[in-house]
């Protein structure tokens, strides 16, 4: 059972993959380019597939033990557990820290859009994980009700 579920949505993967795929089509279909260079668009289509797939949402889920979370259907993913949390903040990322999966200063952070982060401290590390979250308040009490 679920007690709190975030969604963070992605639009502009999107925009990329349908950019990526035209111009791809553009090309296989150019009489401009000659038809043993057009084989070298099928990385930029696989490309185009494969990143709505995976960075499409950043999904995350508290239930009774963990916090889940997971970029597109699931092929990139963790798990952190309660019992592993010492201590959960917001935080403000600074622009340059970018979206996606990233090593900032102060440790990982997995985001998809926005500044603003939940940060967890972790019981025996020294760096944090930094987490984007629709509703950051809402995570921050389920998880504080389950320590």
């Amino acid at each position: 059972m679920e007690d709190f579920k975030s969604t963070q949505h992605a639009w502009y993967i999107w925009l990329f993959s349908v950019a990526g795929l035209v111009g791809g089509l553009f090309i296989v279909f150019s009489s401009s380019f000659p038809s043993d260079q057009k084989t070298a668009v099928i990385p930029l289509f696989v490309f185009s597939l494969l990143l709505p797939i995976c960075f499409s949402k950043l999904e995350s889920t508290v239930t009774k033990d963990a916090v889940k979370i997971k970029f597109g259907i699931g092929l990139i993913h963790k798990t952190i557990l309660i019992s592993d949390i010492e201590d959960i903040t917001f935080v403000q990322n600074k622009m340059w820290y970018g979206w996606g999966i990233r090593i900032t200063p102060h440790g990982w952070l997995w985001n998809i859009k926005g500044k603003e982060a939940v940060q967890f401290k972790i019981k025996g590390k020294e760096r944090f994980f930094r987490l984007g979250c629709e509703d950051m308040k809402a995570m921050q009490k389920a998880i504080k009700a389950k320590m």
